[in-house]
């Protein structure tokens, strides 16, 4: 990359095809025949943690003192948005933080709710503009994710859906299938005899 002060900033696709590089080896794979990329939610949970601003302390502890439940659901929920957007190309730290905040904030006042087609909006984070893709992207968050302990999210469910924004999630996650993901590795869990909770 130039070095010169005037060079000109890399344009987006060279950042999204950069991003789409490291997160690529992240996914593992659950079908070794058919090469299926998943990740658990906990773990992109703790890559939004590294990437991301620390979330209001404020809002982190009233929550988990109101419903501890409803903390770890928007913790994973919210960094699943971050995780999936970054695949999109967003990668504008302070969007994505807003984002996360929103999708925390939401998934708290609809912690009694299940269809995300009937999620409460808020209007606190929305300085910045919301296009219909990340609206739909929120969405699918919802459902990907519909209750605390969801284990997987994986690139099947995306092939499956119609809207536009799961199709090129599909598309995205098509190429780290085909040129970065390592098809021998499974997806890393918390669950079972190695890892933090036992079934």
């Amino acid at each position: 990359m130039p070095s010169s002060p005037d060079a000109l900033p890399p344009a987006p696709y060279e950042t999204s095809d950069a991003v789409l590089r490291v997160l690529g080896p992240l996914w593992g794979n659950i079908n070794p025949e058919e090469k299926n990329p998943a990740i658990e939610p906990y773990f992109t949970a703790i890559f939004t943690n590294e990437f991301c601003d620390f979330l209001p302390e404020d809002v982190l502890r009233e929550t988990r003192e109101r419903d501890v439940n409803s903390y770890e659901w928007a913790i994973l929920r919210s960094s699943v948005a971050v995780f999936l957007a970054l695949h999109l190309g967003y990668c504008t730290k302070e969007f994505l933080n807003s984002l996360r905040l929103r999708v925390f904030q939401e998934t708290v006042k609809n912690a009694s709710l299940i269809q995300s087609t009937n999620r409460f909006t808020t209007s606190q984070t929305e300085e910045l503009l919301y296009t219909q893709e990340v609206e739909e992207l929120i969405d699918l968050v919802f459902q990907i994710i519909h209750e605390p302990n969801a284990k997987l999210v994986g690139a099947d469910w995306f092939a499956q859906r119609n809207e536009r924004t799961a199709k090129k999630i599909a598309s995205r996650l098509s190429r780290i299938k085909n040129q970065f993901m390592d098809p021998k590795r499974a997806p890393s869990t918390i669950y079972g005899p190695e890892g933090i909770i036992d079934e």
